[in-house]
């Protein structure tokens, strides 16, 4: 079993319960970097891969985006978005894949991937994400990524006032092995991990996209958040896909 394998398996068991990490005031940040960074969804095609229980999927559908596809590999949590889609009706639709697949879903003109490139073992399992994104994005397209900084310091500011602890194990020539802990009501942990820079600029070349720019993170003002701010464990992601000349 991979390490990907072993990720759907807890989500599947995590389940709905997943959708309280966005009450974590790390998730303030998240979200505000998002938004900054996918600018008007109004009248785009979206897709969001590894969409969750459709967090972002249900913002894009309400800010105006045209049409918007979910995707996520845990069947459990596509259960959760899909009655979230029955209780607030937004014409969100969900669909259970995995994304290391060469899956065609069609032409997007945003793909956004909150916490996807993270849950990779290898550079060749990141490329492979990557070019599920290249298949899909239309050209021109945005693609925005969420995922672990890769410049976090494991000695440095405690991200633990923002709703998350890490503790470091495996590292490895694409990044370093943790174990994840997001501190909800029951606490809730996991192995991810932190892939280095470099693994993001060649999976993103190797797919046939550019490298990838980041984006600077959205932070309250407040003694509150000085810890985040010096030493985020999050980052955020950006990239076109080169224009039909």
């Amino acid at each position: 079993m991979t390490h990907s394998d072993d990720t759907q398996t807890a989500y599947n068991v995590i389940g709905g319960h997943y959708q309280n990490v966005k009450d974590l005031p790390c998730a303030v940040v998240e979200t505000a970097s998002v938004h900054t960074a996918l600018g008007s969804v109004q009248g785009m095609h979206v897709l969001d891969l590894a969409c969750g229980t459709g967090f972002y999927a249900r913002q894009a559908a309400r800010d105006g985006a045209a049409t918007v596809l979910g995707v996520d590999m845990s069947s459990s949590m596509i259960d959760t978005a899909r009655d979230e889609e029955r209780r607030e009706p937004l014409s969100v639709t969900y669909e259970v894949a995995d994304v290391r697949e060469a899956i065609r879903f069609g032409s997007f003109n945003i793909i956004l991937a909150a916490w996807l490139l993270n849950y990779t073992d290898e550079l060749s399992e990141m490329t492979a994400m990557f070019t599920t994104v290249a298949d899909n994005l239309a050209p021109g397209g945005l693609f925005v990524g969420v995922t672990q900084n890769p410049w976090f310091d494991f000695h440095g500011a405690d991200p633990s006032p923002y709703g998350w602890s890490f503790v470091p194990g495996e590292i490895a020539e694409h990044g370093t092995r943790v174990r994840a802990t997001a501190h909800i009501d029951p606490p809730i942990g996991f192995s991810t991990w932190f892939p280095n820079a470099e693994s993001y600029t060649t999976a993103a070349w190797r797919a046939g996209l550019e490298a990838p720019r980041w984006e600077p993170l959205v932070v309250p003002p407040g003694e509150f958040w000085n810890g985040l701010r010096s030493n985020p464990c999050l980052a955020v992601l950006c990239l076109r896909k080169e224009a039909v000349r």
